[in-house]
């Protein structure tokens, strides 16, 4: 343990020590810290910023990326959110209510605005 330190290993490096039983390439180590991140920030299922990962790696342009994150984002699983917000949004500007408007009338109803932010931070 005291050499790990001193070498100041990451918990990628030690990871690959404990799993694979020697030491990979920083970019692998780097990969696994990634993982390990989205999973604290989002849980394990971040499908569109898996995916945008998966695309950045093999090269592909900042376009295809964000096109990955919004596949994920209007994917049959998340369709609830993205439809319910459109109706929201689309009654908030029938109404003509402003954005405070709308956020304000949404609280004192009790209800979030779907489709936006992460529950868990709302």
């Amino acid at each position: 343990m005291s050499s790990i330190i001193e070498q100041g290993f990451g918990v990628g490096d030690v990871i690959c020590l404990l799993w694979f039983k020697c030491n990979l390439p920083r970019y692998c180590t780097q990969f696994i810290e990634i993982c390990i991140i989205l999973c604290a920030n989002h849980g394990p299922c971040v499908s569109g910023v898996h995916n945008a990962i998966v695309t950045a790696s093999a090269r592909k342009d900042l376009v295809s990326c964000l096109v990955q994150v919004l596949q994920c984002s209007v994917s049959l699983l998340l369709r609830s959110a993205v439809d319910d917000a459109a109706r929201y949004f689309k009654d908030a500007c029938d109404r003509s209510l402003t954005p405070y408007e709308f956020v304000e009338s949404m609280k004192k109803k009790g209800i979030r605005v779907p489709g936006i932010g992460h529950s868990i931070y709302i």
